[in-house]
This record gives C-alpha cells, sequence and structure tokens, in this order.
C-alpha cells in the first residue's frame, strides 16, 4: 500500500471531508491481520486501519461496532468510520482516533509492569460488561477446527523434510492430553478482547489501552487470562495478585479450575500457530505488505518460546525434549 494513493483517496472521498485537511500521513507497522497508518489533519490525529485477511464483511462490521460499544470504557481507540465497498482499495478499512502511546512490544518490562494493577483492573472491567457479541471466527470450537487445519499445514510443510519423528509425537502428546482434559472442562462466557498480546497493548501516562479488536466477542475469560500470562510472561508472583484483584471485581467460582486447561491448551495451540506462521514466512505465503516487515528470527524466537512453556507443561520426559528441539533446530537452520 503506498501513501500516495491514500493521499489520493483523503482527498476525492466526500465521505471523509470531515477529517479535514491532510497534513500528515506515515505508515505505523503491519501485523499478520492489518496494515495501519498514522494521519493528522487540520481536524486530529487519526488510524487507518487496513485488513489484510479474508474475512467477511459483516465480521469486519462487527469489530466496527465492539470498538463504538467500548467508548465508555477508555480502554479501546474510538472507531470513526468504516468502509467494506472495496471500491477504491482491495482491503476493507476503518478510520480510529489515534492514541498516543507506546505498544508494549517495544519497551521494557520494568517500564510498565509497576502499573499492572491498572491493567488489571481494566480487564477484569472488560470482562463484566453486558455485551452480546459472537465471534465465531474465534469461538472455542473453531480454535480446535482451526488447529486441526494448522497441524495438518506443519506436517505437510514437516514432511518437506527428513523425518521428524519427534514433532510427530508431540501433536500425538497434545491430542491425546486434549481429549483427556477436555472432559473436565466446563467454560463460562463473557465479553472478551480475544489477543491480549504486548503489540496490541498500549500505554500512555500509565495508562492501559487496547488495539486490535478483531478477535473480541463472547469467549471464556480462562482463555483470554492464560494467553495474557504468557504473552506477558507473568511470574508465578505477577499471576497470583493480577488473579486476587480481578476476582474482587469480577468474582469467578472455576477460574483457576478452568485455567488449569486453558493453560495447557493455549500453550500448545500457539506454539503451533507460531510455528505454522514460521513456515508461511519462509515459503513467502501471506501479504505482500506483511511479508515485507515480517522478521522470521523474531517468530522463531516467539516458536521457541511456547515451545518452552509446552515443556514446562511436564508432559514429555528431557531425553524426548532434547531431541524435539535438536530436529526444530534442524529445520530453523534450512528455513532461514
Amino acid at each position: 500500500m503506498k501513501p500516495d494513493k491514500i493521499k489520493n483517496f483523503l482527498k476525492k472521498s466526500s465521505e471523509l471531508k470531515f477529517l479535514g485537511e491532510l497534513i500528515k500521513i506515515r505508515k505505523l507497522g503491519t501485523g499478520e491481520s492489518n496494515l495501519n497508518y498514522y494521519i493528522k489533519t487540520s481536524n486530529g490525529e487519526y488510524l487507518l486501519r487496513f485488513d489484510i485477511t479474508n474475512k467477511s464483511a459483516s465480521a469486519f462490521k462487527g469489530e466496527y461496532e465492539t470498538l463504538r460499544r467500548l467508548e465508555g470504557l477508555k480502554i479501546a481507540p474510538k472507531a470513526i468510520y468504516v468502509n467494506t465497498r472495496k471500491d477504491f482499495f482491495n482491503e476493507y478499512f476503518m478510520i480510529l482516533d489515534f492514541i498516543e502511546g507506546k505498544s508494549l512490544d517495544k519497551l521494557k518490562n520494568k517500564e510498565y509492569s509497576p502499573h499492572y494493577g491498572k491493567l488489571t483492573k481494566k480487564i477484569a472491567r472488560l470482562h463484566k460488561l453486558k455485551v452480546n457479541l459472537s465471534n465465531i471466527t474465534n469461538s472455542f470450537d473453531n480454535r480446535i477446527i482451526r488447529i486441526d487445519k494448522t497441524i495438518k499445514e506443519i506436517k505437510r510443510d514437516v514432511g518437506k523434510f527428513e523425518e521428524k519423528g519427534s514433532i510427530e509425537k508431540m501433536f500425538e502428546t497434545y491430542y491425546d492430553t486434549l481429549k483427556r482434559l477436555i472432559k473436565g472442562y466446563k467454560p463460562k462466557f463473557t465479553f472478551c478482547h480475544g489477543d491480549i498480546c504486548l503489540p496490541n497493548t498500549l500505554i500512555n501516562e500509565n495508562e492501559f489501552y487496547l488495539i486490535d479488536w478483531e478477535l473480541s466477542g463472547n469467549l471464556d475469560p480462562a482463555l483470554e487470562l492464560s494467553y495474557h500470562f504468557y504473552e506477558f510472561n507473568y511470574t508465578k508472583s505477577q499471576r497470583v495478585k493480577f488473579l486476587k484483584e480481578y476476582l474482587e471485581i469480577r468474582p469467578d467460582k472455576t477460574l483457576s479450575k478452568r485455567m488449569e486447561f486453558t493453560d495447557f491448551f493455549v500453550a500448545f495451540t500457539t506454539y503451533f500457530d507460531c510455528l505454522n506462521a514460521c513456515f508461511n514466512l519462509a515459503k513467502k505465503r501471506g501479504h505482500k505488505d506483511y511479508l515485507e516487515t515480517a522478521d522470521l528470527k523474531e517468530y522463531w524466537e516467539w516458536a521457541d518460546y511456547y515451545l518452552g512453556l509446552v515443556c514446562n507443561l511436564g508432559l514429555f520426559d528431557k531425553n524426548f525434549e532434547k531431541k524435539l528441539k535438536s530436529e526444530l533446530n534442524s529445520i530453523y537452520k534450512e528455513l532461514k
């Protein structure tokens, strides 16, 4: 996406005259699902966000409507405009108020972790909201289906290398453990963000804000929190403190029990997602803007981090872990 094309559109669009005269535009970054530009006009500062997935128009509009409902919570950017016509761009896009702040992945842990209490309160209040919004794409049942597909894709790519028996054994362990643990898992649902990770969390003057709400909807907060704790690399004491403060605002008697399952599920499935992303990057599969900026080394490091979380679950013996990591490292050398 070239800035000149965006400039031309903003000048020609009668619908966006309320933005005022364009002063400045710059690219902010590209994720797996979106492409973002900062826009400064005579009337303010905005975020222009393009969707680079194959989601439906209704799903994209659903994210826009979600942001409109969240305005009172002051945890998300205000949504201003949405376009799903593809009459000028090949992607859906929306315009949001620009939130000043830095994403946590650009900061050191010590710069934001002392303020975790504020983030805890915002997440707890978010989970208390009475927003009845289903997100079929990100539902638990569809996650199971999607991960099955992801595993098949990884097997296809791994099969192009030498026989990797440990990787196949890892998949078997996942399915066996899933079958055993899911019997006792009884989810509860409330409105969740769906992807509270470091890049999706901004901080400004010690206040936290969440961006990228495309995965939001009615989910089990146990899933949300397991993922959040892993992504932020919470220590054991930080987890305990978070849950204590969270449950004071939003009581949930079975949360800890459900997280015994979701900790397992999130560790494995996020690892599979990261590993699959590495193969896709190496094979140049994905949106061109994403492929231009994504870093295979960074994705592999995230995959390795989640592999460590998987191993910490105690489902593998040390000899197997060593063999598995050796096979994966040999694959990475060939992918680079």
